[in-house]
Order: C-alpha cells, then sequence, then structure tokens
C-alpha cells in the first residue's frame, strides 16, 4: 500500500499520518537535544572561567608576585608559612612587626653606641656621637631572622644596606654587640663589606634576590 513500509522486514514500522519516520523524528530530537546540552556545558565553562579570572587576574608578564599571590588558591597553606621562620627570615621593619624594643634607651656598645627609636614613625637607631661631626639618624628599612636574633639594615650611599652590629635576642629580650671586637678598619665592621647585606646576607634571607 502506498505510504507504508512493508510489515515482511521486522525492523521497520508504518509511517505516520504526517509521512514522517518516528525514527528520524526522533533521531532530530535527540539531536537538538544533544546539541542543547553541549550549548549549555559551553555556558557553564564559561561563566566558571569568568568567574576566576574576577577573582584571580591573569599575572602581567613573568616575574616575581610576592607570597600574597598565594593566598587566595591555598589559604590553608598560606596560613601554616606566614608565622614560620621561614616567611620572617627577611621582613620590612615597622613598628608592630619587630620584637626588638625601640624605646629610646642608649645602648653603649663597643660597635656602636645607639639609641633604638621611633621616629616619625619609622624606626632608627640615634647615633649620639657618629664621627661625623655630631648626632647620626640611622633608619631602619628592613629586618633579618626572628627565631632567637633580630638583626636589622640601613640604608647607605650607592644603594648599600648594612647590617647593623646592634642585634636583638628575642629569647633574653635584649640588645647586644654582635661583633664587640670589630673595629673600623676590620672587614666585619658594620660600615665596611663585611656587614654589606647586598651580598653577604639577603641572596639566603630573600627570594630572587639580585645584587645591585
Amino acid at each position: 500500500m502506498a505510504g507504508t513500509w512493508s510489515t515482511a522486514c521486522p525492523w521497520r514500522t508504518t509511517r505516520s499520518d504526517s509521512g514522517r519516520s518516528p525514527i528520524r523524528s526522533a533521531r532530530r530530537r535527540g539531536g537538538r537535544w544533544a546539541r542543547g546540552l553541549a550549548c549549555a556545558i559551553q555556558l557553564l565553562f564559561a561563566a566558571i572561567a569568568a568567574s576566576c579570572g574576577a577573582r584571580n587576574p591573569p599575572v602581567q608578564g613573568p616575574g616575581y608576585v610576592g607570597s600574597a599571590a598565594c593566598a587566595p588558591c591555598h589559604a590553608t597553606e598560606y596560613a601554616a608559612w606566614a608565622p614560620s621562620l621561614h616567611a620572617l627570615a627577611a621582613q620590612s621593619a615597622k613598628p608592630g612587626r619587630v620584637l626588638a624594643v625601640f624605646d629610646g634607651s642608649l645602648y653603649w656598645f663597643t660597635s656602636l653606641a645607639a639609641r633604638p627609636e621611633t621616629h616619625d614613625g619609622n624606626l632608627a637607631f640615634l647615633v649620639p656621637e657618629s664621627g661625623r661631626g655630631g648626632a647620626e639618624l640611622l633608619p631602619i628599612s628592613y629586618v633579618l631572622g626572628r627565631g632567637q636574633i633580630e638583626q636589622f639594615l640601613t640604608p647607605r650611599p650607592g644603594g648599600r644596606l648594612q647590617a647593623l652590629p646592634l642585634g636583638y635576642d628575642t629569647v633574653a629580650r635584649e640588645w647586644f654587640d654582635i661583633f664587640p671586637r670589630a673595629s673600623p678598619r676590620d672587614w666585619a665592621h658594620w660600615t665596611n663589606p663585611g656587614m654589606t647585606a647586598n651580598s653577604r646576607c639577603l641572596e639566603c634571607h630573600t627570594t630572587a634576590f639580585e645584587e645591585g
């Protein structure tokens, strides 16, 4: 009969009244469903990518981004690392971030006589007689260490950072002379190359340090 498939073949069925095969119609519906699902998945991944990009903008080129850049994705690890001796090997010297007492008391040591104090909101050593015609203020820019000793760096001409000879014992809670026998002629005197942090300290106390 016209408009029907032969029933002799068990895999064929009768056409619908509209003349369309039910199998072909099902395939069309399945194809539309698959395309819709693929589109939905693409939209989902696009939304996730946009969300991640908003929270963590891409780094503009290679370079050192700092430890804080690790915290958003590695919060647990960062929280465990932040108070460690590794994290505190070198840091900016600010009031409240060091254990040493900067109260203006005068300490007379062989290497240096100084008053650790706060000057205009920053840490400094005031040297009453520096040999340069009067008192000298030595600003403190960085502090090295935390476990047992804190040592302080002061900027000097030529971009040098010199390690000052007054260290702070964090266990005994007192200042002490790190090199009591060093004279201005000694290589290890705080004004000489032996105490230049750029070449003697910072390679181990910092990350990716480049000596200038």
